[in-house]
């Protein structure tokens, strides 16, 4: 099984896609730990950074200081634990993991940070349904300096191939190695 759980409606290429950028981001910066969340359906570019809304309509981005996105609970899918073994070098599959996404409302999700609901974790989150919508996503928090995070996004569409069509906080550049580096991380 790969890092990214599956579900039927998943598309193998985008998968793929998603295993390379997370492995090798998880191999370049070593955090202590990986959890990766399957979103039921393609998210937007307008997720990076969303924090939550105040006063029942404003929007509040945090792409200064991370915050744990306010995802509905229900669209949350499945989600992977990983945690680095010093003596393998390597991260093995520890589970679900602790959940880490708030169920009260989004005004309240605005002090939920990374570098405090997930210390020293790196952070993925992707969408489903890529099959169907023939369009997906990969959103990143990874600690580069704890507690500074460095977050990215990327939304995929497939036309031929999958390729990479919005790019936040991330240029093509940085991109290729990413995609094109390591060995896969696998769980049971």
């Amino acid at each position: 099984m790969p890092l990214t759980p599956t579900d039927t409606t998943d598309n193998p290429e985008f998968l793929d896609r998603i295993n390379a950028i997370v492995t090798a981001t998880a191999q370049r910066y070593h955090p202590p730990e990986l959890r990766v969340f399957r979103i039921d359906n393609w998210f937007d570019a307008k997720w990076f950074g969303f924090a939550g809304k105040t006063l029942g309509a404003l929007g509040v981005w945090g792409r200064t200081r991370p915050i744990i996105p306010p995802f509905v609970r229900n669209r949350l899918t499945a989600r992977s634990w990983f945690t680095y073994r010093q003596e393998s070098a390597t991260y093995e599959y520890a589970g679900d993991g602790p959940e880490i996404h708030h169920q009260g409302s989004s005004g309240d999700n605005l002090q939920r940070a990374a570098k405090i609901i997930a210390p020293g974790a790196a952070l993925y989150w992707y969408s489903g349904n890529s099959q169907t919508n023939g369009r997906g996503s990969l959103m990143g928090y990874i600690p580069i300096n704890p507690p500074t995070y460095w977050g990215f996004y990327l939304g995929f569409e497939l036309r031929e191939t999958w390729q990479v069509a919005t790019l936040l906080n991330l240029n093509r550049t940085e991109l290729l190695p990413l995609e094109n580096c390591c060995d896969r991380l696998h769980s049971p």
